[in-house]
């Protein structure tokens, strides 16, 4: 990739979570591509601040979202920097980026379906006590996600098999309820400026951590859907940036509209995606939607691990199988 990032300055910005492989892939990609990248730290060191791309870091409060927004603000005025990228949900929102109405999960849903893309069936619930109350008139197996992610807030998903199960839901915001879907999960990732795709990648999931409800542990890219890119512009209308659209059995399940986790498999394929959003800044996008080709591998080796040993322990893969999953 040609070296046109030098002495222009990006921020990355996040809650300075500790071990967060969206910062981290971010950090490397733009470090790689010449631009020097600053991460927000929180309480201490993290992945991305102490890898060896990352120029810098800006110290950010962990719960006060108005000190964070004014520390990010101030570093981003005086380092000049080209661009924030986005690497958590609190971020978006709270810097009131484009797309920062996906981030709530039933606008999502609504602009998925208002655009022709399926979606599942789901429940709203005002907190965990409602939920608790329906507890027993429940479809199982169901997935609980929080309809709108709070700033350093743990809980992602509850994947539940019974009403036990949803002791695991942390009580005080609105949640959501969907069945368990069976069938391939797949992801479409892109850039998306001006209302045109600029970069796109399509990848399918072999493993996630946590198991049958996380994000990508191993991953491969696969040919392009025309169909669903038309109908992802809809549905992130209005956004500017890296946009990453999760599905299951060719359902939307997830939106996020910012960096994700599974960056680095984008940026190994030459579709180097936070390098691409500040190129284009720069020097205006390229004619031609960048593509990732098909067959291209992502692993992140500690969930892919994990994933794999509990599939083994659960009895859905036998040894060989194991082998085979975790062979490099």
């Amino acid at each position: 990739m040609t070296r046109t990032g030098d002495r222009h300055w990006v921020l990355v910005a996040d809650d300075g979570s500790p071990i967060s492989r969206t910062a981290l892939g971010t950090v490397r990609a733009l470090g790689a591509a010449g631009f020097r990248p600053v991460v927000t730290v929180a309480q201490g060191p993290t992945l991305a601040s102490t890898s060896r791309w990352c120029a810098g870091t800006v110290r950010v409060p962990v719960d006060d979202p108005a000190d964070w927004v004014e520390a990010v603000r101030a570093e981003a005025r005086e380092r000049a920097a080209l661009v924030v990228v986005p690497a958590s949900d609190s971020a978006v929102v709270d810097l009131d980026l484009p797309g920062a109405a996906l981030v709530d999960k039933r606008v999502a849903r609504a602009r998925a379906e208002a655009a022709g893309l399926r979606v599942p069936e789901e429940i709203g619930f005002r907190d965990a006590e409602e939920l608790h109350a329906a507890a027993d008139g429940l479809p199982y197996p169901l997935v609980v996600k929080p309809a709108l992610r709070f700033r350093a807030d743990p809980f992602k998903t509850v994947l539940a098999a019974s009403p036990a199960d949803l002791a695991a839901v942390p009580t005080g915001q609105a949640l959501l309820v969907q069945p368990h879907l069976d069938g391939p999960v797949t992801a479409f990732d892109g850039l998306v400026l001006g209302g045109r795709l600029v970069a796109a990648l399509h990848q399918r999931y072999l493993r996630t951590w946590p198991r049958r409800a996380g994000g990508a542990a191993a991953s491969v890219t696969i040919p392009p859907d025309n169909d669903l890119e038309e109908k992802v512009l809809q549905l992130v209308d209005g956004h500017e940036g890296i946009v990453e659209v999760e599905l299951v059995g060719g359902r939307v399940v997830d939106v996020n509209p910012r960096a994700y986790g599974s960056i680095a498999l984008a940026t190994r394929c030459g579709v180097n995606l936070p390098a691409l959003w500040c190129r284009s800044l720069l020097e205006g996008p390229p004619a031609r939607v960048v593509r990732a080709e098909p067959g291209r591998r992502y692993r992140w080796l500690d969930g892919d691990l994990r994933s794999v040993v509990g599939d083994l322990r659960a009895g859905e893969l036998g040894p060989g199988g194991a082998l085979g999953a975790v062979r490099p």
